[in-house]
C-alpha cells in the first residue's frame, strides 16, 4: 500500500475522534448498525444537483427505505469520509466491519476511505434485505446503493480493489498488515 503508515496512523486517529458516536442518517431513523452480519450499504447520488436539493433527496430516500422496513441502522456520511462513517457506525455496539471498496468508492485507497462527498449515507440491513433495498433505491434513478461491507462481532479487515489495506481484531488498530 502507498504511504500505507501515513494511512494506518490517519486512520487510528480518526477512529479515536469518533469515540462512541453514532450519527443518524435523517432525522428519526436508528443511529449506527443493527447487529452483527448487517450488510453495510453505501447510498450516493448518482449525479449531484445543489446540495439542499441532494440533501433533501437523500433524505426522502431514507425515510421511504424506513417506511418499507429495509433498513436496521443509519450512519451519516461526513467528515472522515467512508472510514470515519463504519467506524461510528459500528463502535458503539463494539461492533467491527469488513468493507471491501473499489474505485466506484474512489480513485485511490485514500480518496475511497477518506474523501468527503455530499449526499451520501451509510445504512444497514438484514443480509437477506439488502438486494431488495439496493432495487429499490436504484429503482428510482437518482441514487445508487453498493453493498460495501459487513457488521462483524469486532475484527476490522479493510480492502480496496481486492487488496487488503488493513486487518486488525478490534478498533484499536494494530494493523496485521
Amino acid at each position: 500500500m502507498q504511504g500505507g503508515e501515513d494511512l494506518i496512523a490517519r486512520l487510528r486517529s480518526i477512529a479515536q475522534q469518533c469515540g462512541s458516536q453514532a450519527r443518524p442518517a435523517a432525522e428519526g431513523l436508528p443511529a449506527g448498525f443493527g447487529q452483527v452480519d448487517d450488510v453495510i450499504v453505501l447510498l450516493q447520488p448518482l449525479q449531484l444537483v445543489s446540495t439542499k436539493e441532494d440533501n433533501g433527496a437523500l433524505e426522502a430516500m431514507l425515510q421511504r427505505l424506513a417506511h418499507k422496513n429495509f433498513l436496521t441502522g443509519t450512519q451519516a456520511v461526513g467528515e472522515g469520509g467512508l472510514w470515519a462513517a463504519i467506524v461510528c457506525g459500528c463502535a458503539p455496539r463494539g461492533f467491527g466491519f469488513h468493507a471491501e471498496l473499489t474505485e466506484n468508492d474512489g480513485a485511490t485507497e485514500e480518496a475511497a476511505l477518506l474523501e468527503q462527498r455530499r449526499g451520501r449515507a451509510l445504512v444497514s440491513a438484514r443480509p437477506k434485505a439488502h438486494l431488495p433495498l439496493a432495487n429499490f433505491a436504484e429503482r428510482g434513478g437518482r441514487f445508487s446503493a453498493e453493498a460495501i461491507g459487513r457488521v462483524t462481532a469486532g475484527d476490522i479487515r479493510v480492502r480496496w480493489m481486492g487488496e487488503t489495506l488493513l486487518e486488525a481484531a478490534n478498533l484499536e488498530l494494530d494493523p496485521s498488515c
